[in-house]
């Protein structure tokens, strides 16, 4: 019990230093333009990260197969995936300190889009029969931030990443999971994103993907004991 504390002690630098990848991502954006990004235009990094530490962690997973240096150094996987909830998180924090600072409400949420498929107007006929410009409309992918949305961004991922860095102390040290811990983690991570991306989802659409793909991952994790008949029969 001892060597797994300390074990995971010394994830702490390494998660210190993820924490500090906002502070990148600004220092990154002056040298890059001129003007250091925003938390909202970095905010789409918070479910993106784990979404492409997912197909990372499922292939490395695959090729370092009781490879003991993947086993007891990156935990199969489950450092990789803290690293990437580490960053979410930091991401989070900085969205929801430049999101009451700046005194937003539900009045008046943040928009932020991403980029756009198709874009249309809206148009109408006055009693004279003139048309009428009404606005425009856009489908494609954004994101959505108001109060209730930033609470929840922040609990998802505070407690994804405690699940993460409690999940690497007790599936590292049941037996029965030698050389498959890569596709808990990597499942967890994309449950993760689909959770994110939810909350972030600006659009029924992109909310109903995300959806989906949450409940894939429930479906996956609930099943990871396969040979156990209580989890088959969950």
């Amino acid at each position: 019990m001892s060597d797994t504390k300390t074990s995971e002690m010394r994830f702490l630098p390494i998660i210190g230093l993820c924490m500090l990848f906002p502070l990148l991502r600004m220092f990154g954006g002056e040298l890059a333009t001129g003007t250091p990004f925003t938390a909202l235009e970095s905010a789409f990094l918070i479910p993106l990260i784990p979404i492409v530490i997912f197909p990372v962690i499922a292939i490395l997973g695959q090729m370092n197969r009781g490879d003991e240096a993947w086993r007891d150094r990156f935990k199969e996987g489950g450092m990789i995936a803290l690293c990437a909830l580490a960053i979410s998180l930091s991401l989070t924090i900085w969205l929801a300190i430049e999101f009451f600072t700046d005194g937003a409400s539900f009045e008046d949420p943040l928009r932020a889009s991403i980029f756009n498929w198709i874009n249309f107007d809206t148009i109408t006929q006055d009693a004279a029969g003139n048309w009428i410009h009404l606005q425009n409309d856009s489908l494609g992918v954004g994101l959505w931030i108001d109060n209730v949305s930033m609470m929840l961004l922040f609990v998802a991922s505070f407690l994804c990443f405690l699940i993460c860095w409690f999940s690497i102390g007790y599936m590292n040290t049941d037996p029965i999971n030698k050389d498959r811990n890569h596709r808990f983690y990597a499942e967890f991570v994309l449950f993760t994103a689909g959770m994110l991306g939810m909350v972030l989802a600006d659009s029924f659409l992109w909310l109903f993907i995300f959806w989906e793909i949450m409940g894939l991952c429930s479906y996956l994790l609930i099943g990871f004991y396969y040979e156990r008949p209580s989890a088959a029969y969950a």
